[in-house]
């Protein structure tokens, strides 16, 4: 699950790259201001097709559920990191839906900064969750350990 959405916010980190293209002035500010490297209206769309895609890992992963050996404070942690995983959730599809409405350059230039913003503040409050990942992976391998064992 961790891996999953490491690797799902990774890949929404990823898409600002790409071939630079000759933009108008306005543009290329524009471009400054909100990390895009192609024209706007490229990057809006494949950032608002990728916050789509994100959102639903984010609720999927949420919806998995723990294991059973957890303790009552390691399962009060599952819980506030599904709650989180939620809540980015509906902040992604919330702007995946002005994106997908954005069709003048402002508009796309006001996306792709909210864009932006939402990629590091995920990238900042999921460090916060990290020591959780390597206590669920411990657990995840001691029952897989005995599991393989019983065998």
């Amino acid at each position: 699950m961790i891996r999953s959405v490491l690797f799902a916010v990774t890949a929404v980190c990823a898409l600002g790259a790409g071939a630079a293209a000759a933009q108008p002035q306005a543009t290329a500010k524009a471009a400054a201001e909100t990390g895009c490297t192609q024209p706007l209206d490229v990057c809006t769309k494949e950032r608002t097709a990728a916050l789509k895609t994100q959102a639903r890992k984010f609720t999927a992963a949420a919806r998995l559920k723990p294991a059973t050996t957890l303790t009552a404070e390691e399962r009060a942690k599952v819980q506030a990191y599904d709650r989180w995983l939620r809540a980015q959730s509906q902040k992604a599809r919330d702007l995946a839906e002005r994106g997908t409405a954005a069709t003048t350059a402002e508009i796309q230039t006001a996306f792709n900064r909210e864009y932006m913003e939402l990629q590091q503040r995920i990238q900042r409050e999921h460090r916060q969750f990290e020591p959780i990942s390597n206590i669920m992976k411990s657990k995840h391998d001691a029952a897989s350990n005995a599991i393989g064992n019983v065998r």
